[in-house]
């Protein structure tokens, strides 16, 4: 029986090594690549709030029945955020994150509330707000994304990815089709390319693919 000598299993060991970097490196250029997809897709249609402490990601949308209803079933299927692992040590401040919103709602005398809740998409606690313009004939619907420990934190843009595909989820286009987000919108935000390219860091092949 051959035996395999210390130089033949460092070569192997080194192929072995190659091929396993290679397909690494693929899977991240796969990944890279499918979120920038749907940043780009999503460009003209969804919008970016700074302006708070929480990363806030919406559409806009024209009222009606049918969108507002998928919306809120949509939303009641998703994992609560209570069953996220880092509930215990993270849900107050997410509980209170959400008071807040709910909070401005009721100061703000023109807007009627069609849900705000507390889900996990893709692991990563999400609160959905949709809301309606009053008088206008628009509904908006955010993303925010309250606190959230050190282990979720992602580069800005896979966790831009993340949020659009949970509001492609939530509202498809089958349902209904976004409007551009300065429809009777206050223009005091940011498009998602903006919003990438203050936030990225310098450097990365995800940076640059931009």
């Amino acid at each position: 029986m051959p035996v395999v000598g210390e130089n033949e299993c460092t070569a192997v060991s080194a192929e072995e090594g190659v091929r396993l970097l290679s397909d690494a490196l693929y899977r991240y250029l796969q990944e890279i690549e499918a979120c920038r997809a749907i940043c780009t897709h999503a460009q003209d249609t969804t919008a970016v709030h700074t302006r708070g402490k929480a990363l806030q990601v919406f559409r806009l949308f024209q009222v009606d029945e049918i969108t507002a209803t998928h919306i809120r079933h949509t939303s009641a299927a998703f994992p609560g955020w209570e069953t996220s692992p880092f509930w215990a040590s993270h849900g107050q401040a997410w509980e209170r994150t959400l008071q807040q919103i709910e909070n401005r709602m009721e100061k703000h005398g023109k807007l009627h509330a069609i849900l705000t809740t507390g889900i996990v998409w893709e692991g990563i606690p999400l609160i959905v707000h949709a809301y309606k313009f009053e008088p206008d004939p628009v509904m908006k619907v955010e993303l925010v994304l309250p606190e959230i420990p050190e282990p979720l934190h992602e580069l800005p843009l896979k966790m831009i990815a993340t949020m659009l595909r949970c509001l492609d989820h939530i509202v498809p286009e089958f349902i209904a089709t976004p409007l551009p987000p300065y429809v009777r919108h206050e223009a005091k935000f940011m498009t998602i390319k903006e919003y990438l390219l203050h936030t990225m860091p310098a450097g990365l092949y995800a940076t640059s693919c931009l």
